[in-house]
């Protein structure tokens, strides 16, 4: 069977490279080029998603300037020829070519009819620009150069998009990530991840800049995406038996219950929730009034009965030592800590916290009315690494503790009979890294550590939705071997 297909469209026709699964029908995706054309890394990536079970269409972009362009990334002349072409370029006639191939492919026979865009630099561009004017049913861009000059389409942007950003990019500078960040954060249905000391088109076979490790995640991450977006059966066209494992997916796919902590509430993970829901997992915030330790379990606890089993806490900062306490209900199967502290059960958050170095953020800090509240100049020291309008809403939301939390005992130690993932936060001026790196070796928990504050849940959502999705495919592991 050939490995090239026609795609003829308004403007004439142009060929397209098709890597295929070895089962149909099958989900595509539309697969956009760098600069150096339909080459042999683009080729490759093909056949990686045929490998994974999707129908991959490569499209010539650059067919009305110069058919059949095919350049080497370690050529200089490839690089200046191809570099030309993309100057030249025209977008808006480009992003047409793209929805008409996706159009076409959408209707092979061998097609399921859901297809998605996945582009690299300028393919990752375009993939925003199709998305955003035309629709799709997923789009992955890959360090799409120039979107942040396209970032006033996103209003348009309805798609499911998942983007991934090198930290480094040479060509897409930290101002113009932050841009394209908080653009992208207003909408509900996109994710972004950062890849930190990654240059750019760190995932290119064979570039100067490639890191397996880093590549190798990227496309975890996108296959992941992909799947969840492509197979979903819909009622005009799925079979009999894909909606009968669907049921049962759903059925086993964990709750989520996440518990705050202290100069907080529930809206502190806003930027969990958001993209878990729109995963299919059932989430809720236990929204407790940091009046007593044995009042907050029991809020957590009566929590857990809003949302089907099993489920999975979540818990930051003193949110750990309700997790910690709640966890011991049946109905949860599974523990995350986030900086938070995990107490024994002769132990109390005061007992464990003097046995390390204080912290900068007590500095920083009134006890006043009963309550202990967090300075404006705290914000540094709790959230150092947002930005200095977020430090300030951070404080302006802030919960308020009674002091006597810190000396009550979690009333259970839950994670001596149920699995745990750790987050350390390893600039965390909140809880000590020290300290937290006690409670995840002692606990026997899964551990990532992130350069992040204390609070990696509004900084680095991404990588802290990653652990979750971990803690989640072990319950379901465990679920279905039940």
């Amino acid at each position: 069977m050939t490995d090239r297909i026609t795609i003829e469209g308004h403007d004439g026709a142009f060929a397209a490279y098709i890597a295929r699964p070895k089962a149909v029908p099958a989900p595509a995706v539309v697969v956009l080029q760098e600069l150096f054309g339909v080459n042999a890394d683009i080729r490759k990536t093909c056949d990686e998603l045929a490998e994974q079970g999707f129908i991959a269409v490569a499209p010539d972009l650059f067919w009305r300037q110069e058919p059949g362009v095919d350049l080497s990334v370690t050529s200089e002349p490839d690089w200046q020829h191809g570099l030309r072409l993309y100057q030249a370029y025209d977008r808006d006639a480009g992003a047409k070519d793209v929805k008409e191939t996706a159009d076409v492919v959408a209707k092979l026979p061998e097609c399921s009819g859901k297809v998605a865009v996945l582009g690299y630099c300028l393919g990752g561009l375009m993939t925003f620009l199709t998305a955003a004017r035309y629709g799709v049913d997923a789009a992955v861009a890959y360090h799409g150069g120039d979107t942040e000059k396209y970032l006033g389409e996103i209003d348009g942007l309805n798609a499911p998009l998942l983007m991934h950003l090198a930290e480094e990019d040479e060509f897409i500078s930290k101002a113009a990530q932050a841009e394209i960040k908080a653009a992208l954060a207003k909408k509900p249905n996109t994710m972004v991840y950062s890849y930190p000391g990654q240059n750019h088109a760190f995932s290119r076979h064979g570039g100067v800049h490639y890191n397996a490790e880093a590549a190798a995640l990227a496309h975890e991450r996108t296959y992941e995406f992909l799947n969840r977006q492509l197979r979903r059966p819909s009622v005009a066209s799925a079979h009999k038996g894909e909606k009968t494992m669907t049921a049962k997916t759903t059925q086993t796919k964990p709750s989520i219950v996440f518990c705050h902590g202290l100069w907080a509430d529930g809206s502190c993970f806003s930027k969990l929730i958001v993209p878990l829901q729109a995963e299919g997992y059932e989430c809720i915030a236990a929204q407790y009034g940091l009046n007593s330790t044995a009042e907050d379990v029991a809020l957590v606890k009566a929590t857990i009965g809003r949302v089907s089993g099993p489920v999975i806490l979540v818990g930051h900062s003193y949110g750990g030592t309700v997790i910690t306490g709640a966890g011991v209900d049946d109905r949860v199967a599974a523990l995350v800590y986030i900086c938070a502290l995990a107490p024994d059960a002769d132990e109390t958050s005061q007992t464990q916290q003097s046995n390390f170095p204080k912290t900068d953020v007590f500095s920083h800090i009134d006890v006043v009315d009963g309550r202990i509240w967090l300075r404006r100049e705290g914000t540094k020291y709790f959230c150092g690494d947002l930005s200095e309008q977020d430090q300030k809403l951070v404080w302006a939301t802030q919960g308020v503790p009674k002091p006597d939390l810190f000396d009550a005992k979690a009333g259970g130690t839950a994670w001596k009979s149920k699995p745990s993932w750790y987050i350390v936060g390893k600039n965390d001026h909140t809880v000590h890294p020290d300290l937290e790196r006690f409670f995840a070796k002692r606990i026997s928990a899964k551990v990532t550590e992130l350069d992040s504050s204390h609070v990696p849940m509004l900084s680095q959502p991404e990588r802290v939705i990653d652990v979750i999705r971990a803690a989640a495919k072990g319950v379901q592991q465990v679920t279905a071997a039940a």
